[in-house]
């Protein structure tokens, strides 16, 4: 777990041999934090970087790198641990920072949209590529098709005017056979083996047999009657004589049996449906209501005149019913049995007729028992069989005397194939070479079309998962507000579907926004993205370690006040909102130096009080420790910060003496003034004395009333004196002495302006560094003075 993290061990970058490096360690005690300072080159970054390594970024330069505990065992990290570890550096703001002009405004992409719009980038340049390849292929398609058809012309020609003549001689046909791709085949498939000059007499001499033959000569007759099944007229007899006994009737029963009599049996089942129906109230027939006695005994007398004997003998009957014998004389009239055949039929037919029409007068009758004569129906079925047969017979005889005819046919067919062979043999062969390139040029355009297809589906997939990817812009404007103490000054809105950085409620263009302000959206979204799709109230909670590299590089001086602010915020919300979460802090400045252990040493204070009892369970201490570290030489120090601090005591020194006391500074406070001005705008502007008065973007931070006094106040102290060497002002020992020919009064005089001045640039900077030895009242009145002059 990240709570047991004392140690970064890592190789790569700057640091060619492995280093461990106890960022976390505070002899057995809970460090919740590390500062290390070190100047530009020393190697911060490269721990940063190391960090990422350890998170599963890719980090090309950091060959290794892992996290180790108090006694170096590696602490494994699972994935949610890693996901808890956030770096915040150069890298990670051009990673997720990207400022795009589109025509006046600016849009603004931020993490994973920044990754999806380079994707989307490089897609759309991939598919510009594949629809351009694709393109080329349809023209070169179409140019193909173009040469293809004028070989399929050429065989077209040579078919018509050879195969298709002969084909419609062979047919008889008025108009030459059409000619069509499929027919190219046939021909080049039907390979001669003689040739062309003895296939032409061949097809002659047959042509001129199939003319004498052709005479009169009609189609093979394909058309057999079928021959019908037995008709048994013995059984149709029986059943048409048997007698069904006529049930005991009452007069009701009776007036029933007499609808059947009638031919109306089928109505008196219709009744008993009806009456049977238990919704049936009223008789459909005389409209009178009906009692259910009566009823069920109606129903009972129909049950009774229709038995089931009856229903089997009628089904018998139907049974028995055949249809007519169909045959489609106009087929065979060429036949001479044709006629003797269809009087058979007919005949046939009429007894098949008037014997349906008895076996349906017993079926509605079936207690009348019907007698017919011995009729001549098996008679004229034998003559039906025998007829059939002879026309069968005489079928065949008719076809086999045309037989020859369509044999020659077919051989002339084979032959005109094969001559025609000949006829497209050479266009053939270069209409198929262009066919074969066709088509593999068609391939080819259908994976070019397939892959423009995937790209067009992976190009709209990525719009649309970054159209979906919400950012939350209400709290990354809330801490743009918080540093700029400015609900307008930047911020961002989203409009028709994109994020649009805005300035003082106006669209902005990339080139007017400075590397200052990008980095302040950068840190904003660092912490926002943090706390993604959390609850305010929990969002803290967590366990984090957070990596900050240089939390003010490149940051615009009058922001500075407020980046310090927001992040001594948002320090304090994480490391008093979870005892296990960590901070780390890399700096090359000064000043950040010491603001930071300034706010450190705050919550430090305040999470003793309000943790204490939890620090006492979990890690039996009263308090927590944070680390204080100097980089050099690739190897962390103790930062001494007694040292650094003569700084320090120079200001509070000079504030003293401009205060009217300190008069045993009388000699050296010129020396000390400029050795204070020189750190200033070295630390804070990396600069010498001489930039402050010509330097136009800091002045635009002192108030309008202020800058002429400051102004000319800067150029008599740059006047008054040669600069000094930059190294001489970061090690604060330069011996010599100014304004040693002015009085008391002047020099304390201008004690007051440089302490107004650096109040009027860095009020913050200058608070922290008198602390309690100075009264800022003092100093806002010294500020009035200057004001009215």
């Amino acid at each position: 777990m990240l709570k047991n993290v004392e140690k970064i061990s890592f190789v790569g970058g700057k640091f060619k041999e492995p280093v461990n490096m106890g960022l976390l360690c505070n002899n057995g005690k809970l460090a919740k934090s590390a500062l290390v300072y070190g100047r530009n080159g020393s190697g911060k970054s490269t721990i940063a970087k190391a960090i990422r390594k350890i998170k599963s970024d890719e980090v090309p330069m950091i060959i290794e790198a892992e996290m180790k505990d108090k006694n170096d065992n590696i602490v494994l990290l699972e994935d949610d641990d890693k996901r808890k570890i956030c770096v915040f550096d150069e890298e990670y703001i051009d990673n997720n920072i990207k400022l795009q002009e589109t025509g006046l405004k600016t849009i603004i992409m931020l993490g994973e949209q920044v990754d999806l719009n380079e994707k989307i980038n490089e897609v759309e340049k991939e598919l510009d590529i594949v629809n351009k390849e694709y393109n080329d292929k349809e023209k070169e398609i179409e140019k193909i098709k173009i040469e293809k058809d004028s070989r399929e012309s050429e065989l077209k020609k040579g078919l018509q005017r050879g195969w298709a003549e002969r084909d419609r001689i062979i047919k008889e046909h008025k108009k030459n056979t059409p000619v069509n791709s499929k027919k190219y085949n046939e021909v080049m498939n039907a390979r001669p083996v003689d040739e062309r000059s003895k296939l032409n007499a061949e097809f002659n001499r047959k042509e001129e047999i199939l003319s004498k033959i052709r005479s009169g000569i009609i189609k093979n007759i394909e058309y057999v009657p079928k021959l019908p099944s037995n008709y048994d007229i013995s059984k149709i007899k029986n059943v048409l004589s048997k007698k069904i006994e006529n049930p005991v009737l009452t007069d009701r029963e009776k007036h029933l049996l007499k609808i059947i009599e009638n031919k109306k049996s089928d109505r008196l089942y219709e009744m008993l449906r009806t009456f049977e129906d238990e919704s049936t109230k009223s008789c459909p027939y005389c409209l009178q209501p009906l009692e259910t006695g009566y009823k069920n005994d109606l129903v009972t007398s129909i049950q009774k005149v229709l038995s089931k004997e009856v229903e089997k003998h009628r089904q018998e009957l139907r049974n028995l019913i055949v249809n007519k014998i169909e045959i489609d004389f106009s087929k065979i009239t060429e036949l001479n049995e044709s006629r003797n055949l269809e009087n058979i039929v007919k005949e046939v037919n009429k007894m098949l007729l008037d014997n349906n029409n008895k076996l349906q007068q017993k079926i509605d009758n079936p207690y009348s028992p019907i007698e017919i004569e011995d009729t001549r129906i098996k008679e004229l079925y034998d003559q039906l069989r025998r007829s059939l047969i002879e026309i069968e017979k005489e079928r065949n005889e008719y076809n086999e005397k045309i037989q020859n005819v369509e044999m020659i046919k077919e051989e002339l067919k084979k032959l005109n194939k094969s001559i025609s062979y000949y006829d497209i043999e050479i266009p053939y062969k270069k209409y198929k070479e262009k066919q074969k390139i066709l088509e593999e040029k068609q391939r080819e355009s259908e994976i070019k079309k397939e892959e423009c297809s995937k790209k067009r589906i992976e190009l709209e997939d990525l719009k649309a998962r970054k159209k979906s990817i919400k950012i939350a812009i209400k709290l990354i404007n809330k801490n743009l507000e918080y540093i700029f103490l400015s609900k307008d000054r930047l911020r961002i809105d989203y409009r028709d579907n994109e994020y649009v950085l805005l300035s003082n409620g106006n669209n902005v263009k990339p080139s007017e926004i400075s590397l200052g302000e990008r980095n302040i959206i950068g840190l904003c979204y660092f912490f926002a993205d943090i706390m993604q799709n959390k609850e305010t109230s929990k969002a803290y909670e967590d366990e984090y370690l957070i990596v900050i590299d240089d939390p003010v590089s490149s940051f615009d001086f009058e922001n500075k006040v407020g980046i310090m602010s927001f992040l001594n915020y948002q320090l304090e919300n994480f490391l008093l909102g979870n005892i296990s979460t960590r901070v780390i802090i890399l700096t090359h400045d000064l000043s950040t130096m010491y603001d930071c252990i300034n706010i450190l040493h705050d919550i430090n204070g305040e999470y003793g009080v309000e943790n204490k009892k939890q620090l006492e369970k979990d890690y039996h201490l009263n308090n927590f420790k944070f680390n204080v570290f100097e980089l050099k030489n690739k190897t962390l120090s103790k930062f001494d910060k007694k040292r650094r601090q003569e700084y320090t005591e120079l200001v509070k020194k000079i504030y003293e003496y401009a205060s009217g006391k300190g008069d045993d500074y009388d000699i050296v406070i010129g020396n000390m003034m400029r050795q204070v001005l020189e750190a200033f705008s070295t630390f804070e502007y990396k600069s010498g004395p001489a930039q402050l008065a010509t330097n136009k973007n800091i002045w635009s931070s002192i108030p309008e009333k202020y800058q002429l006094y400051f102004r000319n106040l800067m150029y008599r102290l740059v006047l008054n004196g040669g600069s000094h060497r930059k190294e001489q002002v970061q090690t604060l020992k330069d011996d010599m002495n100014f304004y040693n020919l002015i009085s008391t009064e002047e020099k304390r005089r201008t004690a007051q302006d440089i302490l107004c001045f650096i109040y009027l640039l860095n009020e913050r900077h200058l608070v922290s560094h008198l602390g309690e030895n100075g009264d800022i009242n003092k100093i806002k009145e010294w500020c009035d003075e200057r004001k009215s002059e």
